[in-house]
Parts: C-alpha cells; sequence; structure tokens
C-alpha cells in the first residue's frame, strides 16, 4: 500500500522529530511557579464549582419538594 504524499510527508517529519529526541528531553523537569500558580487556582476554582453546583442543586430540590409537596 503506498501512502499519499502528505502522510509520507507527516511520517518522514515525525522520525525526524524522534530521531533529534535525546536523553535529555525525556528527564522530568520541576514545575515552574506558574504552573504550581495555575494548579492551585484551577484546584480552588473546581472546589469551588462543586460547592456552588451542590448548593444550587440542593435548592432546586428543596424548591420543587416545596412547591409539589405542600
Amino acid at each position: 500500500m503506498r501512502r499519499k504524499p502528505q502522510q509520507a510527508a507527516a511520517h518522514t517529519y515525525f522520525l525526524a522529530y524522534v530521531g533529534r529526541m535525546s536523553s535529555h528531553d525525556l528527564e522530568p523537569r520541576p514545575p515552574s511557579p506558574l504552573v504550581e500558580k495555575i494548579d492551585s487556582a484551577l484546584a480552588v476554582l473546581i472546589i469551588v464549582g462543586i460547592a456552588f453546583g451542590s448548593f444550587w442543586l440542593a435548592s432546586g430540590l428543596t424548591s420543587s419538594y416545596m412547591v409539589l409537596f405542600h
């Protein structure tokens, strides 16, 4: 099966990229302070979102219960 020219070019580029990678590129690096700040901010936003969503769900269920059964 012959490859299309675009596929062949992409495959050649990928092999060239893999060939350029050294063992140094594969070593883990410690996260930068900016990444740590972004991670902390996202964690806080997720926690606040879960808390707000839980409150919204509970208040909606309570309101529906009050309207339907009282």
